[in-house]
């Protein structure tokens, strides 16, 4: 599995940028105000892509084509609130290894 991780800091993701690569998830985080034309296009490995948002950040602009030709995406957007209730539950659900993958991301 290829799974990629954007630095916190990067505010754009410009177009081609992953173009026809294998990546199979993505986690972009709140830095990140826009991502461009066919950014994502042709992956077709391509299944979850995380989008990360505070109250005052997170992604504002993506281009109609950024996912182009790219069927069944799973298109996650978190808040900081959504984190802590998803991690919470895990525990509670005696799923640790899916809290600590959701506090993992909370930190990215």
């Amino acid at each position: 599995m290829e799974y990629v991780t954007i630095s916190y800091g990067i505010t754009s993701i410009g177009s081609h940028a992953f173009a026809y690569t294998s990546i199979e998830d993505i986690v972009i985080p709140s830095s990140v105000v826009s991502v461009g034309d066919n950014a994502f296009g042709g992956c077709n490995s391509l299944g979850v892509v995380a989008l990360l948002r505070t109250a005052e950040d997170g992604i504002t602009y993506i281009h109609p084509n950024a996912f182009g030709d790219n069927f069944g995406i799973c298109m996650l957007v978190f808040d900081e609130a959504s984190y802590y209730a998803y991690y919470n539950h895990f525990i509670s659900v005696g799923q640790e290894e899916l809290a600590e993958y959701i506090q993992f991301i909370m930190y990215l």
